[in-house]
C-alpha cells in the first residue's frame, strides 16, 4: 500500500488530485491529506486498469448533498436501487479483490447511511458497464474515496 501525505496548500497539490476533488464537488480547499493511492497501470490489449484514492477532508461542504433548485443532488444514499448503477458500483468496488486496495470500503459496509455515492462517469458496451468513475464519501470519517476502473 502506497501511503502519501500531501500538504493542504493548493500549490503542493498534484493536478490529478485537484481535478478529482473538483469533480466530486468537494473542492481542493477541503483536502487535509491524501491517505491512500492505488494505480494498477494498464493491462492487456484493451488497457484495463484500476485507480483509487482516499482523501482525508477537513470537512464536507454544507451544501454538497443539498438539491439545488430543480436539480436533484448528484449524491445518492445507499442502498442503490437502480440495477444499472448498482452494477457499475460493483465494478468499481470489485478492485478491492486486490490486496493493495483493502482500504476501500467493502460493498456490505456501503449499506450504512454514513456513506454517499456520486456516479461521475459510466461507459457501457451494450448492457455491460466497462468503465466507471465514482466518488464515495464516508460522512463520519470525512474521507472521500475516488474509484476508477476499466475492464
Amino acid at each position: 500500500m502506497l501511503v502519501m501525505l500531501v500538504s493542504s496548500c493548493q500549490a503542493d497539490l498534484g493536478k490529478e488530485v485537484r481535478v478529482l476533488l473538483n469533480w466530486s464537488g468537494v473542492g481542493a480547499a477541503k483536502l487535509s491529506s491524501v491517505v491512500n493511492k492505488h494505480d494498477s497501470g494498464k493491462h492487456g490489449l484493451e488497457g484495463d486498469f484500476a485507480k483509487a484514492h482516499a482523501f482525508q477532508l477537513t470537512d464536507i461542504p454544507a451544501d454538497l448533498f443539498v438539491e439545488k433548485g430543480a436539480a436533484v443532488s448528484d449524491w445518492r444514499v445507499f442502498p442503490i436501487q437502480d440495477e444499472v448503477l448498482s452494477g457499475a458500483l460493483h465494478l468499481a468496488i470489485g478492485m478491492r479483490d486486490s490486496d493493495s486496495v483493502m482500504w476501500i470500503p467493502k460493498a456490505a459496509d456501503l449499506t450504512s447511511p454514513r456513506y454517499r455515492v456520486h456516479f461521475h462517469e459510466l461507459t457501457f458496451y451494450s448492457t455491460h458497464c466497462e468503465y466507471v468513475r465514482v466518488f464515495i464519501i464516508d460522512t463520519e470519517k470525512k474521507i472521500l474515496y475516488t474509484l476508477e476502473r476499466k475492464v
